[in-house]
This record gives C-alpha cells, structure tokens and sequence, in this order.
C-alpha cells in the first residue's frame, strides 16, 4: 500500500480523478468558509445540517460539470499557466451561475 502511494506521487502528474475529487474539496471548504462569514465568524449560528443539504443539493451538482466542461483538472499541476487560471476562473463562473439558476428555481417552485 505505501510503495503504492509513494509511486503515485513520484508520477510527474497526479491521476485527473484525483485531482478532480481535491478540486470538489476545494470548493466544500471554500462554501463552508463563505457560510462561517456570513455569520461573522460566529461557528454556532451555522447550521451543519442546512449547510449540508446546500452542500449536496446545489454547490457540488453545479461545479462539478462546470469542472469537467472547463477541462480545468486535465493540466499538470508543476506547469500551470495562464491557461489553467483562466480555466478555473471560468469553472468559477458557470458554477456560480448554475448555483445561482437552482437557488432561483427554488424560489420559483417553492
């Protein structure tokens, strides 16, 4: 198992899956940082549940295709360029966008 782990990281590129699944954690860490300053840093007024629900229901089903279509975990992480930021800035975009279209069609049905 560590011989297996040590290859992988000697590898000059990690595995897209991987590095799709670290992009995914960045955007939960990122929505639940948003959500504790949205409350004033105050960590007891947030409500794990909701954040959860929010969480499963509308930010990762809205970045993840805005991932994939982006094609933003495709590069090698060593070489990136302008390119990739420019990427990651346009997965930010529609999956902003794509959150912001479920939070109003909520609305809508509700």
């Amino acid at each position: 198992m560590t011989k297996s782990i040590r290859h992988l990281f000697k590898q000059y590129s990690l595995p897209r899956k991987l590095v799709l699944v670290a992009d995914m954690g960045i955007v939960a860490a990122g929505f639940l940082l948003a959500n504790i300053l949205r409350f004033n840093l105050e960590v007891g007024r947030v409500s794990l549940a909701q954040l959860l629900v929010q969480l499963s229901c509308v930010v990762l089903p809205a970045y993840l295709p805005a991932l994939l279509l982006t094609g933003s975990y495709r590069g090698i992480l060593r070489h990136s360029s302008i390119d990739d930021a420019g990427k990651i800035f346009s997965a930010v975009v529609i999956g902003g966008g794509l959150s912001f279209s479920a939070v109003v069609l909520g609305w809508l049905l509700h």
